[in-house]
């Protein structure tokens, strides 16, 4: 009877050991599979959170790529308060006070690039003034209105000889307008800062450009386009 009871109390005590273990066992693989499945949430959360702040990236970069897109087809002129230019030698202590039109035919654009044709028309200030010239134009300008423009010679052998422009994009009175300063020359500097307008054939100065006996398309035209 003792070592019945005996053997029935030290099998139970076993018994019991082995449900606690058991027990303790799936609990604990409970638990691990828990935090498993909050371990993968978070990733899951943390890798759609990364994939929704890279696609509204992409999403702003086009459209800042694309603000200036609107350039295409347009024209743009230089204003009558905007046509004082400067010219000067090496060997001057003075620059000539001088007029400069220039019209840029902005031909395409896109991702913050543009391009075109340029005619342009430089003399000193109370002389009568000859024909434009023409040049390719090629820039770029940021999102936040940051603008480089350079300009080519049209010539037969393909020579990229440039001229530089740098500017940014101001609003006046509600409407886009490009600040610009350039510099060019070899024997004389010419040097020129101004606001150029944008025209189109509504407005006045497409008719009549100011400093010059032009239209916007004869000027165009005359520098070879």
């Amino acid at each position: 009877m003792c070592i019945t009871h005996t053997l029935y109390t030290q099998c139970g005590f076993l018994a019991s050991r082995d449900n606690f273990l058991i027990n303790n066992s799936i609990f604990n693989s409970l638990i691990a599979f828990s935090y498993l499945q909050a371990s993968n949430h978070v990733k899951n959360h943390t890798v759609h959170r990364a994939n929704h702040v890279k696609l509204t990236n992409h999403l702003n970069l086009n459209r800042m790529n694309n603000k200036w897109d609107f350039l295409t087809g347009t024209y743009w002129y230089v204003p009558e308060q905007y046509l004082p230019a400067t010219q000067m030698g090496g060997n001057d202590t003075e620059p000539i006070m001088s007029i400069d039109q220039t019209v840029w035919q902005i031909t395409g654009a896109s991702n913050g690039y543009f391009w075109g044709n340029c005619a342009a028309l430089f003399y000193p200030e109370g002389e009568t003034p000859g024909e434009p010239s023409g040049k390719r134009m090629i820039g770029s300008v940021t999102p936040e209105g940051k603008v480089q423009i350079s300009f080519m010679l049209i010539n037969e052998s393909g020579i990229a000889m440039s001229v530089s422009g740098w500017g940014k994009m101001v609003k006046l009175n509600d409407a886009w307008t490009f600040e610009m300063q350039m510099a060019s020359g070899t024997t004389d500097i010419y040097s020129h800062w101004a606001f150029m307008y944008s025209t189109s054939p509504e407005e006045p100065s497409w008719n009549k450009l100011p400093g010059v006996d032009y239209s916007v398309p004869e000027f165009l035209e005359a520098a070879g386009f």
